[in-house]
């Protein structure tokens, strides 16, 4: 029943692909023309947003509530202090030191691994800065949800409830490949545009400008939090 459902909301969205693509031919102009070749990727990556959305987008919708906002903030605070401190002991001599001790015991390295220390050190620096990054990820992730479940203002329900960050900064990386353009987030600009078109396609009705300016802005946050998080360049900047 929900696979039939998602795939027709897919085939949906499907009959839109002239009129996004031309859209994004239209900002191409104004920026990196699009090759012929790169309107199938870049409809790959729409279909892919889009599966995301049908699948994902909705059931949060559905099963965000403001309670679960706290405790996920909590944990992307806990994540990022530990991540501040890994690093700081990582700087820092003597802490230092005992760390690369501690995490050669606790991964009980082998003897002669030991005894070399530079080598032995070096491995240990490599898998404890893995491990940070990880923890950034989760971070990240934490702080998204945070914000997802978040009360977000205007109705609550309804048809007109715009989409999380999540499909706003995946449109937002489609276009700034097809086009060359950095996507904007005013309501006279070929971005808004775009991405008003993707939210018809998706089942969007009467959606209100100003409230289609803020998703942007948020996306555009979040994008920039993430890429400070995983060391990665936003689509928006």
């Amino acid at each position: 029943m929900i696979k039939a459902r998602n795939e027709a909301l897919l085939v949906a969205f499907g009959r839109y692909k002239s009129t996004l693509l031309n859209s994004l031919r239209i900002a191409s102009e104004h920026g990196t023309s699009t090759r012929p070749s790169e309107a199938e990727k870049s409809w790959a990556n729409l279909t892919r947003i889009a599966l995301f959305h049908i699948k994902f987008e909705r059931s949060r919708a559905r099963a965000a509530e403001p309670r679960h906002a706290k405790p996920l903030d909590d944990l992307a605070k806990a994540l990022k202090q530990a991540c501040e401190l890994t690093r700081a002991a990582m700087m820092e001599s003597g802490r230092h030191a005992a760390l690369v001790n501690a995490w050669r015991n606790e991964t009980k390295m082998m003897l002669a691994s030991a005894r070399v220390f530079e080598s032995g050190s070096t491995r240990i620096l490599e898998e404890l800065t893995a491990a940070v990054q990880t923890l950034a990820r989760l971070a990240a992730m934490a702080s998204r949800a945070a914000n997802d479940a978040r009360p977000k203002g205007g109705r609550p329900k309804g048809p007109s409830k715009l989409p999380g960050p999540g499909v706003i900064i995946g449109l937002a990386g489609v276009y700034r490949r097809a086009t060359g353009l950095k996507p904007t987030t005013t309501k006279d600009g070929l971005f808004f545009k775009f991405t008003r078109k993707c939210l018809f396609a998706l089942g969007y009705r009467d959606i209100n400008p100003s409230s289609l300016v803020s998703v942007l802005k948020g996306a555009r946050l979040q994008a920039r939090r993430d890429g400070a998080a995983l060391n990665k360049p936003s689509p928006f900047a």
